[in-house]
């Protein structure tokens, strides 16, 4: 059996590149979360990933500790040191670090020209007030988005703040039972995982994770190496289909947003914040699909199957649809504010059908590339994207005068197309395990909910 373990640190930061030690042979692993490891299913004993996870993206997070699951044996044991940021955090609030120095340790970003790290320059009080209401990870979340907005020559390049809450239920969805949590040596955090013995919806990554793996192995094909690249892919639904679903929706009924509207067995937003809630319901008419809007849908679904299954390279399925009107000069919150969608398992992805013209005065779809560029979607009613939405940094652009009218489709991997339409309820991402019967949530919730 082979011990593997993976060291990142300032060069990590700067370069992607960390050492890989296998069996005390050192080497380097270059951008760790695009390449499998070099070790077999089930082949090593013990995996430890020292001082890597708070420097990479979620979406890269996910594929290292996947990998890691995959590599260790049923009885391997699995070692995560990474800063504390707890400690950290109270270390900020009693004053014995500065805002700038937290900021720093929290989130970091690298400028793209010139390139170099650092903290974003926002006010101090504005930081405090930030750190005083809300978790590592809510921090980070808005560290993010202000900087995207207010820096815009700096590129996102990772989230590190992940507490202990946070890393347990992270190392759960990807297939783990985690052991202990505890402080290590020199403000670290130390956390201990086995592979869980007994699969349940807490570990859907992995579930999910298997579940595609297998799939792509009684499918001959791949998605299609641009979607690979680029992240993304634009097109248009002939006009017909969008002028039926869209005359149709002129008359649906408005549906209230609850925290409480998602079908059983799916993922939904538990932390929807009374708030929150006002604010998208104030901002957003989120309409009911009776029977005559699903038949008018199918055309539209139709018209998709063949560019979703290119971006998935496997054949697909609805789980969830939605839509909405955004109104006017909408707050930047939610999902008009910058985000990734994190629960999401990366073979789940979102389709946007903008029943409006997309343009940045009628509203749109702005993303934040890699590169640190960023572009909007443009196009006539029935401009349609398939994008990566838990890699690439996106949010809602609300329109300058009039309504954003825009048809969300959630889509996943399946053993065959099933293009009918599936409503999981207003606030439901996705099913947790990939195989759940659907049928029951067909026609009969697009109408209440």
């Amino acid at each position: 059996m082979t011990t593997m373990q993976i060291v990142g640190g300032r060069r990590l930061r700067a370069t992607g590149v960390c050492a890989l030690q296998i069996d005390g042979e050192v080497s380097t692993l270059a951008d760790i979360a695009a390449h499998p490891l070099p070790i077999a299913s089930g082949g090593a004993r013990a995996v430890s990933i020292v001082r890597v996870i708070e420097q990479l993206d979620i979406a890269r997070v996910y594929r290292l500790l996947l990998e890691a699951r995959r590599v260790l044996a049923a009885d391997g044991e699995l070692t995560i040191e990474l800063p504390d940021h707890e400690a950290v955090l109270a270390r900020w609030a009693r004053g014995e670090i500065s805002d700038a120095r937290a900021a720093a340790v929290f989130c970091a970003y690298r400028r793209v020209t010139p390139a170099f790290w650092g903290a974003p320059a926002i006010e101090p009080a504005m930081l405090r007030a930030w750190r005083d209401r809300g978790s590592p990870m809510r921090l980070a979340i808005d560290l993010e988005q202000a900087v995207v907005d207010r820096e815009t020559g700096y590129r996102f390049e990772r989230r590190n703040a992940w507490s202990r809450d946070e890393l347990t239920a992270l190392l759960q969805s990807v297939g783990f039972d985690v052991g202990r949590c505890t402080p290590g040596a020199a403000g670290t955090l130390v956390c201990v995982a086995r592979p869980a013995v007994r699969l349940d919806e807490r570990h859907y990554r992995w579930v999910w994770d298997v579940y595609t793996r297998r799939l792509r192995q009684r499918t001959p094909s791949q998605p299609a190496p641009s979607f690979v690249t680029d992240g993304r892919l634009v097109g248009v639904v002939p006009t017909a289909a969008i002028d039926a679903v869209r005359a149709l929706l002129a008359t649906a009924p408005i549906v209230r947003v609850t925290a409480a509207d998602s079908a059983p067995g799916y993922l939904s937003n538990a932390n929807l914040s009374p708030d929150a809630e006002v604010a998208i319901n104030r901002d957003n008419q989120y309409l009911a699909l009776g029977p005559p809007v699903l038949a008018a849908i199918a055309s539209v679904l139709e018209a998709l199957a063949a560019p979703v299954r290119a971006c998935l390279g496997t054949p697909w399925r609805v789980v969830n649809l939605r839509a909405w009107r955004t109104a006017a000069h909408a707050d930047r919150i939610e999902a008009n504010g910058w985000h990734r969608d994190e629960p999401y398992p990366e073979m789940v992805r979102k389709v946007l059908v903008y029943l409006s013209p997309a343009s940045a005065t009628t509203g749109t779809t702005e993303i934040l590339h890699d590169t640190g560029e960023r572009s909007i979607v443009v196009g006539p009613p029935g401009t349609f994207l398939v994008f990566k939405n838990l890699e690439l940094i996106h949010r809602g652009v609300p329109p300058t005068t009039g309504e954003r009218l825009i048809l969300e489709i959630t889509v996943a991997p399946h053993l065959v197309d099933d293009l009918r339409p599936v409503c999981a309820g207003q606030n439901a991402d996705f099913p947790l395990l990939p195989w759940m019967p659907l049928e029951h949530l067909m026609e009969n919730l697009c109408k209440t909910h």
